[in-house]
């Protein structure tokens, strides 16, 4: 990995600080009008700016620093990744924030930083990268996804989504079966910021895709309300993971669309409770009346949890058909139902006597 830091000089002659900077004299002939001269001047003014930044303790005076370093433009690119390597968080914050008001020119070192150096480097470099923007950006964007660090990756997928970068598509889909769950959910984000053009590679991952990416394909789905979505989430709810098809009935309940309910009804016969429970809520949160009869009989599930979810829904439903099931639900067994049946009851108009 090459060493950004190797590439200052090493003799570092005695010179003024940068506060006295502007005190030089204008023309001396030991500086402007020798080349070399010069050039080591210059180049230990950025160089003590640097470890001013480095030193400083104090907000206001980093950011005086890191604007006097902003200055010397292209020449203090260097020294401002090097506090972003080595300064503590307040100063790696300014440095990344000059870097980004120097636009394109920062370019060349910053994709070096995303593809070789540290952890923090990398993460930050990303930041000014793509707020640079730039086609520059998206082949070392794209490297980042397969970064050892997980956050490094979550940052990647991030920053090809803001760029909206077409070609990073693939690379995003397979980044939704990453082993981190947060890494899988930024890929996912990206390709709905992506848009339209995103939507055949994540109808194909619905369909084909490993379980993890089967799963966030069906979220970024609900996101994108492509028109071909209704019909690969509904076949997710018969896909052979049962978190996938929790998933698939979260995101046909978020949607809404009527033509749901008959999938969401079969639903409420899934052998996964957690299934069971979601196509449930779904269906209220659709609030088709079609349902009245299935979530009744879901009172009496085996496991409480859909017993109270079908409770819930009936209440979004809004239908009076309800009321003399939810009477009944008030007075079971279980406490969490009983609750949900009291005040369904008092939303619908039929409170309970004190």
């Amino acid at each position: 990995m090459n060493d950004l830091r190797n590439i200052h000089h090493t003799k570092k002659p005695t010179v003024v600080g940068w506060q006295l900077y502007d005190e030089l004299p204008v023309a001396p002939s030991t500086t402007v009008d020798n080349p070399s001269r010069s050039g080591i001047v210059f180049d230990s003014l950025i160089e003590n700016l640097k470890q001013d930044l480095l030193d400083a303790n104090h907000a206001r005076v980093q950011r005086e620093i890191a604007a006097k370093l902003g200055e010397h433009g292209e020449q203090a690119i260097d020294a401002l990744i090097d506090v972003i390597r080595d300064g503590e968080e307040g100063a790696q914050v300014l440095a990344a924030y000059t870097l980004r008001s120097m636009g394109s020119s920062a370019t060349p070192q910053l994709v070096n930083a995303v593809l070789c150096d540290a952890p923090v480097v990398r993460q930050k470099a990303i930041w000014v990268l793509y707020s640079i923007g730039g086609q520059q950006a998206v082949a070392p964007l794209i490297e980042a996804l397969h970064d050892t660090y997980a956050k490094t990756r979550r940052y990647a997928a991030w920053a090809l989504g803001y760029l909206k970068a077409v070609e990073a598509i693939s690379y995003l889909v397979a980044a939704m079966d990453d082993v981190h769950d947060k890494v899988r959910f930024d890929a996912g984000v990206a390709l709905v910021k992506i848009g339209g053009v995103a939507a055949d590679a994540l109808l194909e991952t619905v369909y084909t895709g490993s379980v993890r990416a089967r799963k966030q394909a069906v979220v970024a789905l609900m996101w994108l309300k492509d028109e071909r979505a209704l019909a690969a989430l509904i076949h997710a709810l018969h896909d052979p993971d049962p978190n996938v098809r929790v998933q698939a009935a979260f995101a046909l309940g978020w949607i809404a669309d009527k033509d749901a309910v008959e999938p969401l009804l079969d639903a409420l016969y899934d052998q996964s409770a957690e299934v069971r429970m979601q196509a449930a809520a779904a269906l209220g949160w659709i609030g088709d009346a079609r349902a009245l009869d299935d979530l009744v009989g879901m009172f009496y599930d085996e496991d409480d949890w859909v017993s109270y979810s079908a409770v819930e829904a009936l209440t979004n439903l809004g239908d009076v058909r309800a009321v003399a099931p939810l009477l009944a639900a008030s007075r079971g067994s279980v406490f969490r139902v009983r609750e949900a049946a009291s005040a369904a009851l008092n939303q619908l108009g039929y409170p309970l006597p004190n």
